[in-house]
């Protein structure tokens, strides 16, 4: 990758984003999966051994129908493999799930999602909002209407909420040891190290928005973009500025009980920049010794 100058973070930022997305596409080229291979991703206790059998299984009997039952040899030969075979992949699928049970057990959040996968496999599910009701009592049906509608309701509710709350009445503060402190605080600047070893440490498994930089990629090209980070960062800290595209989410309505055309029954889920986990985990780093600092004075 090309080295940048830090000048502007803004235009700065969106060079960097256009290189490492250009270098992505030319060396791994994001690829569309048939239908079948977005089957066998989903079941990922098809191993390869598994998957050569049901083709040594598929390959003579291809249509079933053209099999000739009335050969009982070949019928019979045909039936123990295929009930070994479906016994072979019903024990992985266990194993599979028993290992992920295993694994996950520490971290509830993975261990619930894991045996909703167990539980909820098979049943359909769809995310999509056909309809939702505006503030005026009408319906949108349009996807355009629809986002708009949510997006005004999510940056109007936090506010129409505060509002409704009636402020109490204050005591007098009391006198704190940092009382005596100016109210402001000092970001140490980082270094291509650190910023390595928060970008190591990203779980590749957490969404991105659409179009983003995977983090699996982010985690592989660590090294090489560490020191353009860290002095993007650090300008960032100095001009007290930050980068434009990196303040954009994309927001996620997630239903909640109740009706789906209920704008109120939806909570909204921001997805952002890959790139902001890798100064959130700096920034986080710094304040708790900030905190720490503040609390032995």
């Amino acid at each position: 990758m090309e080295t940048l100058q830090i000048q502007d973070v803004n235009t700065t930022f969106s060079r960097f984003a256009f290189v490492f997305e250009t270098t992505l596409n030319k060396y791994a080229p994001f690829k569309m999966m048939s239908r079948k291979q977005q089957r066998m991703h989903r079941k990922p206790w098809i191993a390869k051994g598994i998957l050569k059998s049901i083709k040594t299984k598929d390959k003579p009997f291809s249509k079933i129908q053209n099999l000739d039952k009335t050969d009982s040899n070949k019928w019979n030969k045909y039936k123990k493999y295929r009930n070994k075979l479906n016994h072979i992949i019903e024990y992985a699928k266990m194993i599979y799930f028993k290992n992920q049970i295993a694994q996950k057990g520490n971290n509830s959040r993975k261990l619930w999602s894991t045996i909703n996968e167990i539980l909820i496999k098979g049943k359909k599910q769809t995310n999509v909002i056909n309809k939702v009701q505006n503030e005026l009592g009408s319906s949108d049906t349009t996807a355009f209407d629809i986002a708009n509608t949510l997006s005004k309701y999510f940056s109007s509710i936090g506010e129409k909420l505060a509002n409704q709350i009636e402020k109490p009445i204050l005591a007098a503060p009391k006198t704190s040891p940092a009382s005596n402190l100016q109210t402001s605080f000092f970001l140490s600047p980082t270094c291509p190290e650190e910023v390595q070893k928060v970008i190591s440490n990203l779980d590749a498994k957490k969404a991105v928005p659409m179009n983003d930089i995977p983090i699996k990629y982010l985690k592989l090209a660590g090294t090489t973009i560490s020191m353009f980070l860290s002095d993007l960062f650090n300008t960032c800290i100095l001009d007290s500025e930050y980068p434009d595209d990196l303040k954009i989410a994309q927001i996620i309505p997630i239903h909640k009980p109740g009706s789906k055309e209920c704008c109120s029954n939806y909570r909204p889920i921001s997805i952002l920049h890959a790139i902001n986990k890798v100064f959130q985990n700096f920034i986080i780093l710094d304040s708790i010794l900030i905190v720490r600092f503040f609390w032995y004075v």
